[in-house]
């Protein structure tokens, strides 16, 4: 196996804190969901890294299968629980696509959600739910 990226962040002060990217050029001030104060938090930005990497995988399935798709759009909704021992999330991807049947729409989500490193990551520890839109 060989890397073909690597990055690194870092956060202080936990949900109340920053994050930032070690090599500056992206940083966020967090804030608690619900909380007056503003920023993001870490379950937003999850869900805009999971809505791009599917997104991604969604567009080289495409092509790897030569589906005449003309565009996708991929929305992550992610849930933060608390279950008995902490916290788990829940996502919720949804995948619209352009230029395809039904049939061939349901391929590509469930090639795409074989290929998405995020899916992969996530097996077997948090409830993912992918759908097509409409």
């Amino acid at each position: 196996m060989s890397t073909l990226y690597s990055t690194s962040a870092r956060a202080s002060a936990g949900r109340e804190g920053t994050t930032r990217l070690d090599d500056g050029t992206l940083t966020f001030d967090l804030s608690v969901p619900g909380s007056k104060k503003p920023g993001t938090n870490p379950e937003q930005l999850f869900a805009l890294g999971y809505a791009a990497c599917f997104d991604s995988a969604a567009k080289a399935v495409a092509r790897q299968l030569q589906l005449p798709v003309t565009a996708t759009e991929t929305q992550a909704t992610v849930e933060l629980l608390k279950v008995e021992y902490g916290f788990r999330l829940a996502v919720r991807i949804t995948l619209k696509t352009e230029g395809l049947t039904r049939a061939q729409s349901e391929t590509l989500l469930a090639a795409a959600h074989k290929l998405c490193p995020y899916s992969r990551a996530l097996r077997g520890d948090a409830d993912v739910t992918v759908a097509l839109a409409g």
